[in-house]
């Protein structure tokens, strides 16, 4: 289907505005652009079931969310979502140097060194962090490859990078130490992913626990009990296959592999090419609902000025 010229001009705008910026300048509106508006709540929850089995999977990451049990990605599993879709979604809508990320990162750099003072030998390794801001930058453009859509682009790929390099200097690791060893380019954050999962993690059952709760919560918010076991098979049907073998986990059928991959690309192929694309980010839609899973609103964040934006005369 080909949509009218004029009605993609009028209706189709985030692609068009990313088109005049500059990657290598304009990396923070670009990012705010290619993510904060046309994804929606199901999707980040969806998401975060997702991302999460990355960092749980490891015993470290497993044995320091479970806590023997008192964790609140077991005791209070919405909430344990809506906090860290919170944080997430304030770095996006806010460019890396404002206050609202600054505090929010602050906020999570605090929490990591509280419980380090509990899980010492879990919270201070430098490769774990890395690791996670790592997927922070490449989780979407490995996502969209697993589904069968093109990757980032290499103006997306300098995007995220330079994205995500100014964002590191704002964590530390549990001890307080700033991180090192960010790769020097967007493969260099692909290589340091696949090294990380290339190594053999021993199998735990925190990490077991762990990943279940994450997909126990998607599914019990978003179907019906009678349904629930499709939303945590969607979930099991996107995870890699470093994580499937941590976890001991058998994938599901591999047609049921292919439907759901086949809805999820159908799904973002709707939202990229045919629906009007959202003149508010999700943080301001779940802001106007009162969630407590949006991202903090700030004077820093990149406005939608599609008519004040110079044109690119390089492409």
């Amino acid at each position: 289907m080909r949509l009218p010229t004029t009605w993609i001009a009028k209706h189709k705008w985030i692609d068009q505005e990313i088109e005049r910026l500059d990657p290598d300048i304009d990396y923070a509106q670009i990012w705010r652009l290619a993510h904060a508006y046309r994804i929606n709540e199901f999707a980040m929850n969806f998401f975060y079931a997702y991302v999460a089995a990355h960092f749980f999977s490891t015993p470290q990451g497993g044995r320091t969310v479970v806590r023997a049990g008192r964790g609140k990605v077991l005791e209070n599993q919405d909430k344990r979502f809506s906090d860290t879709n919170r944080h997430t979604l304030t770095w996006w809508e806010n460019n890396p140097v404002s206050a609202e990320t600054r505090r929010s990162v602050g906020a999570v750099n605090k929490l990591h060194i509280y419980y380090a003072k509990q899980y010492p030998d879990d919270m201070t390794n430098n490769d774990d962090y890395i690791y996670g801001l790592c997927t922070e930058a490449a989780a979407f453009h490995r996502f969209r490859e697993m589904i069968g859509l093109p990757g980032y682009t290499s103006a997306m790929q300098i995007t995220a990078y330079r994205f995500w390099s100014d964002m590191v200097p704002l964590f530390q690791s549990g001890d307080g130490a700033a991180l090192t060893g960010w790769p020097a380019d967007f493969q260099g954050v692909l290589d340091v992913m696949a090294k990380f999962e290339s190594r053999s993690w021993p199998y735990t059952e925190d990490s077991v626990i762990a990943c279940e709760a994450v997909r126990k919560q998607f599914a019990e918010r978003y179907f019906p009990r009678p349904l629930q076991g499709i939303g945590r098979t969607m979930v099991l049907a996107m995870y890699p296959e470093h994580v499937l073998k941590t976890l001991r986990l058998k994938a599901p059928n591999r047609f049921i592999v292919r439907a759901v991959r086949a809805a999820l690309k159908a799904n973002i192929l709707l939202q990229e090419r045919v629906l009007p694309d959202p003149r508010e980010t999700i943080s301001e839609r779940l802001t106007a609902k009162g969630s407590p899973s949006a991202g903090v609103l700030g004077v820093g964040a990149c406005p939608y000025v599609p008519e004040a934006s110079p044109v690119r005369q390089d492409r």
